[in-house]
């Protein structure tokens, strides 16, 4: 097997101790001004020294956290040069959104943790991926859009949410270099994905809670949860995010049912899928139920084990979905159940917003608007389109390509026998579910879809050669620092 790397105490770099003692100072004299809080902040500053510290804890505890928007900032702004679609009526218009500032400060404070262990030579460099040159220029054509945005400030709002998602690809390519560290980041992924399951499972007969805490006139932060109770099951984000989510993380459990050995494993890990499927259920969403059925119907034909018996998993597969729908609450309204046999206007409005923004593309000679100055399309690649023109989209379909090939080539190099394999086709399975799911939704710069390309490369990596030892030469730090798994 590999080889686990754990996380050390005993650093010597002085920025650590700085950081430690400048932790311990502040604790104290928040504790003298507000003794009465002193059981509060005392756990809350040793979580936070915690994940300074430990670069994995840091890691996993973002990845618990991947779609936690619960807390979101918004500005009220008005664009200089506003795209045509704001225009209409309808639309939102002049709202700059950042819809997860806790999982960009916790994937922020992890890259710093890993910086700083880095410097200290207690972490080794960042492994080569297949997608390293698109990924570059993808990220430089990004930049480089600012030199035609209409506006600086939503574009450098944004552009940081760019930044954590790359974050989020370097760490998990970074820190998942081992088997049992890659279970462990699917254990987490399984658990957040069962705390979502079972709030989009309360949600529907809970009360909606939405209150904004005002900054300024233009700006503030939002405290949003639960907001379609009673209605349509959400988790810690918005209920077609959750459902993306949640698929997202059934195909990879589905990998991880079939890679684990222990029987009692295999029964737990069944069990949480379930649970998984129905919140993924609960959400009522069109887009979330294509993608959770096409991910699981390309995993059924991509496994050779299963793909001679496609005649009764698939059947099997239709069934226990319809079971679990009809176990949904009865009192539920289903008040979109309508959309499934009448014409609804969000593809409407879906229409109407590509038809001008193919008119904006044209206006701009195919640059699009920059990065930061177009409302959501409901579409990921048509999103990058608008944003980064043509040039930015053949960037993207590049990187895709080398993606899906490289995950492809993994597979293909792999015995039915072996423990990766599992792993890569429910890795290439919930690629294809959010792929399909980005057909009506979901955003380029969204931290999750990045941590899944990283999840696939950390996964490439390990497959190539699982049991290679990691290089102790340029490591420094207590003999403990490297233990065999």
């Amino acid at each position: 097997m590999g080889y686990l790397t754990l996380p050390q105490t005993q650093q010597s770099t002085s920025g650590l101790w700085v950081l430690l003692i400048a932790s311990e100072v502040a604790l104290a004299i928040s504790i003298l001004l507000y003794n009465y809080y002193a059981l509060l902040l005392l756990p809350i500053f040793s979580l936070l020294a915690g994940l300074v510290l430990f670069p994995e804890l840091a890691y996993f505890f973002f990845l618990f956290n991947i779609v936690n928007h619960i807390l979101q900032f918004q500005i009220d702004y008005a664009f200089s040069d506003p795209p045509r679609l704001w225009r209409m009526e309808g639309i939102p218009v002049d709202i700059v959104l950042v819809p997860g500032p806790i999982v960009d400060a916790l994937i922020l404070v992890a890259a710093v943790s890993w910086l700083l262990a880095r410097l200290a030579g207690l972490r080794l460099p960042y492994p080569r991926t297949a997608i390293d040159l698109p990924l570059a220029v993808f990220f430089f054509w990004v930049s480089l859009s600012l030199l035609w945005a209409p506006d600086w400030l939503p574009a450098f709002i944004q552009l940081g949410m760019v930044i954590c998602s790359y974050l989020a690809f370097y760490l998990t390519v970074t820190v998942l270099r081992t088997r049992k560290l890659f279970h462990a980041a699917l254990w987490v992924l399984l658990a957040s994905g069962l705390a979502n399951a079972l709030l989009a499972i309360y949600s529907l007969q809970a009360q909606a809670f939405l209150r904004k805490i005002f900054i300024q006139e233009n700006m503030h932060f939002l405290v949003s949860f639960l907001v379609s109770a009673k209605q349509r099951g959400a988790g810690m984000t918005y209920t077609l995010f959750t459902a993306d989510f949640l698929n997202m993380v059934i195909m990879l459990g589905a990998g991880l049912f079939l890679a684990v050995r222990q029987f009692k494993t295999k029964v737990l890990v069944f069990a949480l899928l379930v649970i998984i499927t129905f919140g993924s259920l609960t959400t009522l969403s069109k887009g979330g139920q294509i993608s959770l059925v096409g991910g699981l119907v390309f995993f059924i034909f991509a496994y050779k084990p299963a793909r001679k018996y496609w005649y009764l998993f698939l059947p099997g597969l239709v069934a226990a979905l319809l079971v679990l729908l009809q176990l949904l609450p009865v009192a539920f309204p289903w008040p979109e159940r309508a959309e499934f046999t009448r014409e609804r206007l969000s593809f409407f409005a879906r229409s109407l917003i590509w038809e001008n923004a193919l008119e904006d593309l044209i206006a701009t000679y195919g640059l699009g608007y920059g990065v930061g100055s177009f409302y959501f399309s409901h579409n990921l690649c048509l999103d990058v389109l608008f944003n980064f023109g043509i040039i930015g989209l053949a960037i993207w379909f590049w990187l895709l390509y080398r993606l899906i090939r490289s995950l492809w080539q993994a597979v293909s190099r792999q015995a039915v026998s072996s423990p990766e394999y599992p792993l890569l086709l429910a890795a290439a399975a919930g690629l294809v579910s959010i792929l399909i799911f980005g057909l009506i939704n979901g955003f380029y710069f969204e931290e999750k879809n990045w941590l899944l390309f990283g999840l696939c490369m950390a996964l490439v990596n390990l497959a190539s050669n699982p049991a290679a030892p990691l290089p102790e030469s340029n490591l420094i730090g207590p003999k403990e620092y490297l233990i065999r798994s």
